[in-house]
């Protein structure tokens, strides 16, 4: 028995190692792909809120969850007011007024909240003078208006007109350009990560598909694997 364990020891450390891979696959896969699709709704869900939400001006600016338009500032003289070197408040300019924008702490313009030029170093960039757009929630302060993350509770729905749609949690977004262009770039991050969750889960239905037919036909799998080197 021993003689025989040696013998076959690498066959059987070889199927114990699989039987690992194929279980942290499993237990992987589904989290992995769990995660894109949530990244693609949240897109979804923000290019909703661009194509719903009236957009206020300077002249009239209501409190609560808003889309705003207008030409940033920068706070402090010869800086941008946004880059991937300075995260800091800056101000967007509509119809003569001044709307101080407060990005979250921890805010990331790769993190997928923000739609910028390139830096040309790898990075993002709001320029003073440009125009950009803003989603957040508009507070009145002793400074004046201040737009800042909306804490709507998750699954809480919004109604504009006749059309209604569920808000997003700490709902923040900055993007160049007028409405159009950030559609336009929200529909393609949306897209992007709609095609990689399909591909990851056509992949996993595939090798889930296969390793059952191992399980109850192991001549299917060789009979595929020959096929596959005729060819």
């Amino acid at each position: 028995y021993a003689d025989d364990l040696l013998a076959n020891y690498p066959s059987i450390l070889r199927s114990q190692l699989l039987t690992l891979w194929v279980i942290t696959l499993y237990a992987l896969g589904p989290g992995l792909i769990g995660m894109i699709y949530r990244r693609a709704f949240w897109l979804w869900s923000a290019l909703r809120h661009v194509e719903l939400l009236p957009t206020a001006s300077g002249a009239s600016l209501p409190e609560g969850l808003v889309e705003v338009r207008g030409i940033a500032r920068s706070p402090e003289e010869n800086l941008p007011p946004l880059s991937r070197c300075a995260v800091r408040p800056f101000f967007l300019e509509s119809d003569g007024r001044r709307i101080r924008v407060e990005p979250p702490e921890g805010f990331d313009l790769a993190g997928g909240q923000a739609f910028l030029p390139d830096d040309g170093e790898g990075g993002s960039i709001l320029r003073a003078g440009e125009p950009v757009l803003a989603v957040g929630r508009l507070v009145r302060s002793g400074e004046g208006p201040v737009l800042r993350p909306c804490p709507a509770p998750r699954g809480s729905l919004i109604f504009t007109g006749r059309k209604r749609f569920f808000s997003i949690p700490n709902l923040f977004l900055i993007a160049h350009g007028d409405e159009a262009a950030a559609k336009r770039r929200l529909a393609r991050s949306h897209l992007l990560w709609i095609a990689i969750a399909s591909v990851l889960t056509m992949g996993g239905v595939l090798v889930a598909v296969i390793g059952l037919a191992a399980r109850l036909d192991p001549e299917f799998v060789r009979m595929l694997a020959i096929g596959g080197g005729s060819r």
